[in-house]
């Protein structure tokens, strides 16, 4: 059953990853940087795509922040974001919400509102695609990974409409336990204590 379950989560990541015309890599890598972790995701742009300032028909849902009219991608539910740690190559940059941009027409993961979500909009000189986009990156207060997705919008080449799609993506997970764990936690204490003086008579 488990081996079941692990099979469909990846046939589910395989085939969102397959529908992304900008594609965030799956397994970022994360750095140690004194007391945070620097998460670095390396972006790449398909073919038949462009990365532009302006997309023909480029918009958000819910939104109408400037960057829903250009190339954008969302990544949902970045645990422990350190503020103004992003880090971007030339002509991108970014923007961070409590429900991230998501491009009209495309459903994104249930994200959690609690948790910030970070748009990387461009603003340059037209990419066209197939180009690896270089690494995008920010700080987290967490350095354990857990299963989250992504969001995107393109102009197609030559075409020059609006294309959106998205995928799956390691992102940081908050290891912080829940409430419910640090109550069984203070069972567990309380048991073994009680048990040591059990034992000590």
């Amino acid at each position: 059953m488990k081996r079941l379950a692990l099979a469909a989560v990846f046939a589910v990541m395989v085939s969102g990853q397959a529908s992304a015309n900008i594609t965030v890599s799956l397994n970022p890598t994360v750095t140690p940087a004194g007391a945070v972790f620097t998460w670095a995701w390396d972006v790449t742009l398909g073919g038949d795509e462009e990365a532009s300032a302006v997309v023909a028909g480029g918009s958000c849902a819910g939104s109408v922040a400037p960057a829903c009219g250009s190339t954008f991608f969302t990544i949902y539910d970045v645990s422990g974001y350190v503020s103004g740690s992003a880090a971007m190559p030339a002509g991108w940059h970014v923007s961070v919400q409590a429900m991230g941009l998501t491009p009209t027409g495309q459903t994104s993961d249930t994200p959690d509102t609690a948790i910030d979500d970070i748009t990387f909009f461009y603003t340059g000189a037209i990419i066209a695609g197939p180009q690896d986009l270089g690494t995008f990156s920010v700080d987290s207060m967490f350095g354990t990974a857990t299963l989250g997705s992504y969001t995107e919008q393109s102009d197609s080449n030559p075409a020059a409409h609006r294309e959106h799609g998205g995928g799956f993506t390691m992102v940081p997970a908050d290891t912080v336990p829940e409430p419910a764990t640090l109550v069984l936690l203070g069972f567990g204490l309380v048991a073994a204590a009680l048990a040591r003086l059990r034992a000590a008579r």
